[in-house]
């Protein structure tokens, strides 16, 4: 199985409402989509990609800068695509491109009974280093990888 990493463009509005966006209409997603094309969010760099399994969007990663200078990576998997590397393989890739691009420690924050991703970041090498209430006020393990 190969994984692609690309950006995504007007033509993926359809899935991505099929998949993720119930709720919003096409127009909204592609201005959605292009905002994330902009590699910005509150003044720093974040960027969001596409995954490619079998040569459609299996999932999309968000890349985000977070105010203490380090690179967060969020995964999500559409449910069709689960259980199949797709989130190992794709922040493979991404954490490469962050330690290319110069980040030297990635985090998340992630929730106390979300195990899949608990498992994953594990995988990559990711380790506890902290338990939190965050901004949303949910309890959140944080793990760090050193890049």
């Amino acid at each position: 199985m190969k994984i692609n990493i690309r950006k995504f463009t007007a033509d993926d509005a359809a899935l991505l409402k099929k998949y993720q966006f119930h709720q919003m209409n096409i127009n909204d997603i592609e201005n959605m989509i292009s905002l994330w094309n902009k590699n910005k969010y509150d003044g720093r760099y974040c960027e969001v990609f596409a995954a490619e399994y079998d040569g459609k969007p299996a999932g999309w990663f968000s890349m985000t800068e977070l105010p203490n200078g380090r690179i967060s990576i969020g995964p999500t998997v559409f449910e069709p695509y689960r259980q199949k590397g797709i989130a190992y393989q794709a922040m493979f890739i991404l954490l490469n491109k962050a330690k290319e691009n110069g980040y030297t420690v990635a985090e998340a924050q992630i929730r106390l009974n979300n195990l899949a991703s608990i498992k994953l970041h594990e995988k990559l090498g990711y380790v506890k280093a902290n338990q939190i209430i965050n901004r949303n006020g949910n309890e959140v393990f944080v793990y760090t990888k050193d890049l």
